[in-house]
Formats: structure tokens, sequence, C-alpha cells
């Protein structure tokens, strides 16, 4: 198979500046719907309220029952986002308008908002799929809760929280995931896995949302991750470092042994499954963010006490170098540092979103108030309680 063509790389690779616009437009476009919503709201409860007052009439001359009507069902998931950025380089995509303001002030999220609310849930996703899961029968390998990851930072792309409930469409992308990572799961077990983590999702929820999810992503479900890039890149510097031409990457060896690099493997490891909840799987390609993780990884424990070091055998490797020696013959030397440069941005990147993540989680509460009552949750239940309490009182 051609990696380089596949739906992954040709669709769902974009620049953090294309993440931006895409996330823009989903929530205007929230906006939008969630405004007309409120108009046939306000509509629909005239009309329940004038046929409430029929009925008490009716009822009371001629002793019949009341009745009432059904609400608004959820829109369809739309899936402009695959494909995004070969339309903008194309400049076939329509220009992105701000949703216009509402008459009446409503608690919408801010495309940053929404983000943050995707990141936690996104987080979640490896406490109720793969090794990590709370629930024993749901414990699967890495790469099922990365795929899971990836198709919900992809749905939200084109489609706004503040329609779709996050906390069921990742059950959803859980669900699907041990489907196209051919190791499926009862779906109970991940009904049970929702209780055990205090947020639980019932059955036909989870099916209506994967049904919705794959639409929301155009049916496209091929993932790839940057696991087997770590291990190809490790057994290839375990081979390479023991030339003659690789022992000029070795910083602080002059021999190699087997089991060198097994520090910087498992921590390139750990690196990996991190960056899996983040936006990096949608800005780069899964060689690029291994030899990221590697990098990362290198830094990460050449950084830690020398004694450690010492102790642990730590061997430190030039990147740059191996880059250049080693896949010198197949590109340029512009090319070789164009890349080089896009490593560096994207551990830079990899920084920034660490430093984020505690604030994040400050405003995670606030967020989540507020992503409630702009779900119709909290406050309209609490007023129509106490107008209730009210009129009885009276």
């Amino acid at each position: 198979m051609d990696y380089t063509s596949s739906s992954h790389i040709s669709s769902w690779i974009f620049t953090s500046k294309q993440l931006s616009e895409l996330r823009t437009r989903a929530n205007n476009e929230a906006r939008r719907y969630l405004q007309k919503e409120q108009v046939k709201k306000r509509h629909q409860q005239q009309l329940e309220q004038q046929q409430q007052d029929d009925d008490v009439r009716v009822a009371n001359e001629a002793g019949g029952a009341t009745s009432s009507t059904s609400g608004s069902s959820t829109p369809l998931p739309v899936s402009f986002a695959k494909g995004y950025a070969h339309r903008t380089r194309d400049h076939d995509m329509p220009m992105m308008t701000e949703a216009s303001e509402p008459k009446e002030e409503l608690p919408f999220l801010s495309p940053p908002e929404e983000t943050t609310l995707l990141n936690f849930y996104a987080t979640k996703l490896f406490s109720l799929i793969g090794p990590k899961a709370q629930h024993p029968p749901l414990r699967r390998d890495i790469k099922v809760a990365s795929t899971a990851a990836l198709l919900l930072r992809r749905f939200y792309l084109s489609n706004s929280v503040m329609v779709y409930d996050p906390k069921v469409f990742m059950v959803a992308s859980a669900f699907l995931a041990t489907k196209i990572e051919d190791c499926t799961v009862n779906i109970k077990y991940l009904e049970e896995g929702t209780k055990l983590m205090k947020a639980h999702v019932p059955i036909p929820e989870i099916i209506k949302s994967e049904i919705h999810l794959a639409a929301g992503i155009d049916y496209d479900l091929f993932c790839l991750h940057p696991y087997k890039t770590v291990e190809a890149y490790t057994e290839d510097l375990r081979t390479f470092l023991k030339s003659k031409e690789g022992s000029a990457c070795c910083v602080n060896r002059t021999s190699v042994g087997s089991a060198d690099l097994l520090p910087l493997y498992e921590e390139a490891k750990n690196i990996v499954e991190q960056l899996a909840t983040t936006d990096v799987p949608l800005i780069a390609t899964a060689g690029k963010i291994g030899l990221v993780a590697m990098k990362t990884a290198m830094d990460t424990v050449t950084n830690r006490d020398d004694d450690e070091n010492q102790q642990e055998g730590i061997i430190e490797i030039d990147f740059r170098n191996y880059l250049k020696i080693r896949f010198g013959g197949s590109r340029t030397e512009k090319e070789i540092e164009d890349l080089w440069s896009e490593i560096e941005g994207l551990c830079a990147t990899i920084k920034e979103l660490s430093s984020v993540e505690t604030e994040n989680m400050i405003a995670l509460k606030e967020i989540h108030k507020k992503f409630k009552k702009c779900r119709g949750g909290g406050d309209e239940k609490k007023k129509k309680k106490k107008k209730r309490k009210r009129n009885d009182t009276e």
C-alpha cells in the first residue's frame, strides 16, 4: 500500500490555521442552528401553552384529556473537514463568515472552549478503552484507543460539541475503533465501562451516535499511528549506529549495545500515547510524529539527573546528523533541512500543548457549566421548577 496517497494523509492532515478555520466554521454553524432552535422552541412553547389552555377549557366542558407535542430532533452531522487542506489550496472553499449575534443572549461556547472540552474527553477515552481501561473486558491494544481519539477529533472538525454531546460520541468512537482495529467488544461492556467512569451512556445512545460519527467523518475510517514508526526507527538506529557512518551520530558513545536504546524507545512510546489525545495527529504524518517522539524522548532522558543517566547508560544521539547521513542519498540537503525545521517546530508545538494543559483543566469546570446551559440543561429546568413551586404556593 502507498501510504503517501492514503486518505489519512491526503484528506486528514491540516495546518494549525486550517484547524482553527474548520472549528470556527463548525462553531458558527452550531450557533446558527441553536438560534433557529431557540426561535422554534419559543414558538413551540406558545403553541403548547395555547393547546394547554384549550385542553383545560375542553376538559372542563367535556372531560377530555390533555395532549402534548414533540420537540425537534438533532440534525444530521456534516463532514466538510475531509480534504479541506486541498480545497483551500485550490481556492475551492467558500469564505467563512461569523455567526450573526443572537437576539437573545445564549451561553455559546467559543471554538477554544470547545477544543478544551474535546481534549478532556479524548483523554478520558484511554480510561474507557485500551490497555489502561478501568473495565477489564475493555482492555485492548493502545492502537484501539488512539484510533478512537483520532475519529473523535476528526468528527469535531465539522461538528460542534454544542450540538453533539462529546461524552456520548467518546463512547461511540471507542465502539467503532474496536471494529476498525478488528478487536470488537460487546457493547454492554462499554455501557458498564461508562458506569464505572460515572458517566453513564446507555446502549441505544451508543448505537445511534456511532452511525452519526461515521457520517460526520464521511465514512473514512482509515487511521495511521506512529507506534510502528517508533519501533522502525529504534531498529534502524540499533543497526545504523554500529556502522562507521552511524557512529558519528553518537554524541557520548563509541559503541552501542542492544539494550542501550531501550530507555529511549520506552519514553518515545509514552510520548506517542500522550500525543494521541492532542491535535498533533491532525497536523503531522505518523512518520514525522514518530521521529518527533524519538527526539523528544532523547531530550527527556538526557535532561534527567546525571547520576541517573550514568546508572541507566543513556545514549545521546544527534538526530539532525542521523537524518543527513541516513537519508542524504535520497533527499537533497535542502529537503533534509526543511524536514528538520518541521521536526523542531513540532517539538515546540508539543511543549506548548503540555504547558497549557494545566490551565485548561482549571478552566474546564466553568466550560462544562456553560456547556450544560448551552445544551438546554441546567438553568431552564431550574426556572421551571421554581415557577411550579410559586404556582403551588399561590
